[in-house]
C-alpha cells in the first residue's frame, strides 16, 4: 500500500512539472486570541496564531485538470504551552506529550492526486479530509467553526489514500487511511470511510449523502498523541445541504459504536450572508454527542462566528463558544480573530 501511494503522489508531482497548468501560492497569517471566563485562551480545535503557507499547483491538459498538487502547511504557537523540549512537535515523531507545547508544525492538507477513468475518477495519495460526511465538502481551514468529522472520527483529515468522483448529479469517496489524524504514527491504528452524495441543483440546491466508517482510531489532540490504544469506531452517517440566495443550512446526524459501546449524535449550521453587504457573514452552529449512550455521557457545543471580507487578502471575525463536556462542565469563550492570506496566482506554459 505504501508503494501505490507513493507512486500516487510522484505520479502528481511529475506531471504537473511536465505540464502547463496553474499554481497558486497563498501566504497565511493566522491570529486569534479569546477569553473564556477565568484566562486567555489562544486556540480552539484545528486553530492555533501561526503563519503558513498553502500551494496549490494543477496541471491541464486538452480536456480540463489531469492533476494536482497541494500542501497547507501552519506554524502554529501557543502562549500557553510548554516552553521545553520538543519545542516545535512535528507530524513525525514525539508526540506523546503530556502538555500542549508551544510550537506545532501542522500539515492540514498535503496531497497528490491524479485523474484516471477518462476524467471521471481522482486518485490521491497523502493527508486529506476524511471521507464521511459534510466534511470534504466544507471549507473549514479558515474557519473558527468545524465540522462534525472532529467528533464522529476524532479530527478531520488523515494520512493514507483514496478514489474520489462525481457522476452527473451524484458523487462518492472513498479512503483508507492510517487513523492516527495529524500526526503520522501506526500503533495498530487504520480507518476506512467512504461516502455518496446526491445533489439535485433544480431543486434550491439541495444535497443528500449517506457516509460510513470502520476502524481503529487514535485518541489526539491534534499533533499531540494521548493514548498509543486505539478506539474501534463504526459509525454510519446521514447528511443534508440546502442553500437558497444568502441562506445555507446543513444538518448531519451520525450514529454506531465507539469504544465498544453505543455512539452517536447530530449536528447543524446555518449561515446567512447580508444581501446588501456581501462582505458580512454570520454562521451559528450546535452539536451533541454521547460517547455512551447508556451511560448518558453527552457532550454539547455551540458556536456563533461573525466575519466581515474585508477584501481579497484580509478576513477579521468575531467568535462565541460554549460547551458542555461529558462530565457536566460548561464553559464559555469569546474570540476575536485575524485570517490573512496573500495570494499570489501565476499561469505558465513550459517549453516542451
Amino acid at each position: 500500500m505504501k508503494a501505490t501511494l507513493k507512486s500516487v503522489f510522484m505520479g502528481a508531482a511529475l506531471a504537473a512539472a511536465a505540464g502547463a497548468g496553474t499554481r497558486q501560492l497563498d501566504y497565511e497569517l493566522n491570529a486569534l486570541a479569546g477569553y473564556n471566563g477565568s484566562r486567555a485562551v489562544y486556540a480552539v480545535p484545528e486553530q492555533r496564531p501561526g503563519v503558513g503557507l498553502d500551494y496549490l499547483q494543477v496541471l491541464s491538459g486538452p480536456y480540463g485538470d489531469i492533476a494536482r498538487i497541494q500542501a497547507q502547511a501552519r506554524l502554529t504557537v501557543d502562549p500557553n504551552g510548554r516552553f521545553e523540549p520538543p519545542y516545535v512537535l512535528t507530524p513525525f515523531g514525539g508526540n506523546d506529550a503530556p502538555e500542549v507545547p508551544a510550537a506545532n508544525l501542522e500539515f492540514h492538507n498535503l496531497y497528490g492526486q491524479i485523474k484516471l477513468n477518462q476524467g471521471r475518477s481522482d486518485v490521491w495519495a497523502g493527508r486529506r479530509s476524511i471521507a464521511f460526511g459534510l466534511e470534504p465538502t466544507l471549507d473549514t481551514h479558515s474557519s473558527m467553526l468545524q465540522s462534525f468529522a472532529m467528533h464522529a472520527a476524532g479530527f478531520k483529515a488523515d494520512w493514507g489514500g483514496g478514489v474520489q468522483g462525481r457522476f452527473e448529479k451524484w458523487d462518492y469517496r472513498a479512503a483508507a487511511t492510517l487513523g492516527s489524524g495529524m500526526p503520522l504514527a501506526a500503533y495498530g491504528n487504520y480507518l476506512g470511510a467512504a461516502r455518496l452524495g446526491v445533489l439535485d441543483m433544480d431543486a434550491d440546491n439541495i444535497g443528500f449523502g449517506v457516509s460510513a466508517l470502520y476502524g481503529r482510531t487514535l485518541p489526539t489532540m491534534e499533533l499531540m498523541i494521548m493514548s498509543r490504544e486505539p478506539v474501534a469506531r463504526m459509525l454510519a452517517g446521514l447528511d443534508a445541504s440546502w442553500q437558497r440566495g444568502a441562506l445555507a443550512l446543513r444538518v448531519e446526524v451520525v450514529g454506531g459504536e465507539a469504544g465498544g459501546v453505543g455512539a452517536g449524535g447530530a449536528w447543524a449550521r446555518a449561515t446567512v450572508t447580508v444581501p446588501a453587504w456581501r462582505w458580512l457573514a454570520a454562521s451559528g452552529q450546535g452539536s451533541w454527542f454521547y460517547d455512551d449512550f447508556r451511560a448518558r455521557e453527552e457532550m454539547v457545543h455551540a458556536g456563533v462566528e461573525v466575519t466581515a471580507k474585508y477584501n481579497a487578502a484580509l478576513t477579521p471575525g468575531l467568535a462565541y463558544f460554549y460547551e458542555r463536556t461529558a462530565a457536566g462542565v460548561s464553559d464559555h469563550s469569546v474570540f476575536v480573530h485575524f485570517y490573512y492570506a496573500y495570494p499570489n496566482l501565476a499561469t505558465w506554459r513550459p517549453s516542451r
